[in-house]
């Protein structure tokens, strides 16, 4: 996963679930960055989306975002990585899957 951080949103690019691993075909995914247990900011895509931005973030804050992919049986498990906001400067950001 990779991504880019501002102060009040994150971006977040994954790969594409391989075929072993799915459960059926995938009609989206579902993104959300969560602080302190509770869910603070989600966004939601298509099946073909390899990127979700969430916004409304607050500035300075550490988020774990998470990435889970969506089809016919359900939200799969999600998968996360810990993230906080800038300053108010756009920052790239690399996590291995």
């Amino acid at each position: 996963r990779s991504g880019t951080v501002t102060a009040s949103s994150i971006t977040v690019h994954w790969g594409e679930v391989s075929c072993l691993d799915r459960n059926g075909e995938i009609t989206g995914y579902r993104a959300q960055a969560v602080r302190n247990g509770m869910v603070e900011g989600t966004a939601s895509v298509g099946g073909s989306a390899r990127q979700a931005t969430i916004s409304g973030l607050s500035p300075s804050t550490l988020y774990t975002v998470q990435v889970a992919a969506v089809n016919g049986a359900g939200t799969g498990l999600y998968s996360g990585v810990s993230v906080g906001t800038g300053d108010g400067l756009s920052t790239q950001v690399t996590s291995p899957s």
